[in-house]
């Protein structure tokens, strides 16, 4: 007999694996950009219509695509490309 454990099957990851050096996407290329201005993320957020936390999600996939750790390093590279 096969026991019922009330739990549901564990799901999989829907999320990507972001490998430094990989090209930034249009809205990663946008927002980095807007960080080159020293705009906030909220500053960002609101001039791209999107929430905070969608701002703060593209600037971590960013920071791994650029192999950058730290919002004072990835500000540094964004002034660095401006």
């Amino acid at each position: 007999m096969e026991q019922d454990t009330g739990g549901t099957p564990a799901k999989k990851s829907s999320r990507r694996i972001i490998q430094p050096g990989t090209k930034l996407s249009h809205s990663e290329k946008e927002i980095l950009s807007l960080i080159a201005t020293e705009k906030t993320t909220k500053q960002i957020a609101e001039e791209l219509g999107l929430s905070p936390k969608t701002v703060e999600n593209h600037r971590s996939n960013i920071c791994k695509r650029l192999g950058i750790t730290g919002t004072s390093a990835l500000l540094k590279y964004a002034l660095k490309m401006k």
